[in-house]
């Protein structure tokens, strides 16, 4: 994971090679990175010293949107694969034909694609929509 480190917060899941699914609980000033194993109940702690190369981010999946609140919308024979409420009039919804992930809201039409990849730039997104954390049932 290069070059990403001003896209964290706490709270992001990455993964680490060696140490598994993490998520994260300190950035510090000097570069330092606290993580947890979030496998194994937060048990296991890990300090990493810099950026560490053994960060990676965590790939979107379907499986991943739908431990993570959003509604399964792949029985309705449409282009969207799934979607979760932002508030009571916004949305996001995850397109499976193009894997794109589009805002919208539901009054107007408006839109706007963003190029999320990642699961941590997914929590972000939702965090500044929203104020809230993106609350997984499975990592």
């Amino acid at each position: 994971m290069k070059n990403h480190k001003q896209q964290l917060r706490v709270g992001n899941i990455l993964h680490h090679i060696g140490f598994g699914t993490c998520k994260v609980l300190g950035i510090y000033n000097d570069g330092n990175i606290h993580i947890c194993n979030i496998k194994d109940n937060d048990k296991q702690h890990l300090v990493l010293e810099q950026f560490s190369y053994r960060l990676e981010e965590v790939p979107i999946t379907f499986d991943l949107l739908i431990n993570a609140g959003f509604k399964d919308l792949s029985h309705d024979n449409n282009k969207m694969g799934c979607r979760i409420e932002v508030n009571s009039s916004d949305e996001l919804c995850w397109y499976r034909q193009d894997n794109r992930l589009r805002y919208q809201t539901k009054s107007n039409g408006f839109t706007r694609d963003f190029n999320i990849k990642y699961v941590h730039q997914l929590q972000n997104l939702y965090f500044a929509l929203t104020g809230g954390e993106l609350v997984f049932s499975e990592a």
